[in-house]
Parts: C-alpha cells; structure tokens; sequence
C-alpha cells in the first residue's frame, strides 16, 4: 500500500494533488453542484472534451447510478448531441 501511495504522491506539487495545486493542468474539473445545474448541455459536453467533472455539494450524497440518481443531475429528457465516428 505504501509503495502505491508513494507513486501517487509523486505528481503532487508542494506537497498538495495537481487537481488542488494547478487546477488548469488537472484532469479534473471540480465544480459545485449549484455551478453544474446552471450548465447548459452544451457547457457541459464542452468541458467533458478536456477534463472529468466531479460535481461536489450534491444536496443528496448518496446518489445512486441509476435513472433516478443521473435525473437528480441533470433531466433525462434533455437532449443530448453526441458526436463521433463509431
């Protein structure tokens, strides 16, 4: 376990995860659930081509990967456009 944790500590920077440290450069884009409700779908898509959303201050953190936990998200009628060669 010490020998994973050391690898991962390796990218920190000053001692903090590069998604704290230089939130530009990080993969993650960390954003409050407040912040994502007001996203429209195209700010959304648009900021999954660059990084992973993890959405935090869900008023219910115990959201289930369901249908009734991604509606908690975002309403599942909303259309979504989804572009790609497969």
């Amino acid at each position: 376990m010490k020998e994973f944790f050391d690898h991962i500590e390796r990218d920190y920077v000053g001692g903090k995860p590069p998604h704290i440290a230089n939130p530009e450069a990080s993969s993650f884009d960390i954003i409050s659930f407040v912040d994502f409700q007001r996203m429209s779908t195209l700010q959304i898509q648009d900021r999954l081509r660059r990084k992973h959303i993890v959405v935090t201050g869900h008023p219910d953190s115990n959201v289930k990967f369901d249908a009734a936990g991604l509606r908690s998200l975002s309403p599942l009628h909303r259309k979504v456009s989804l572009q790609g060669t497969n």
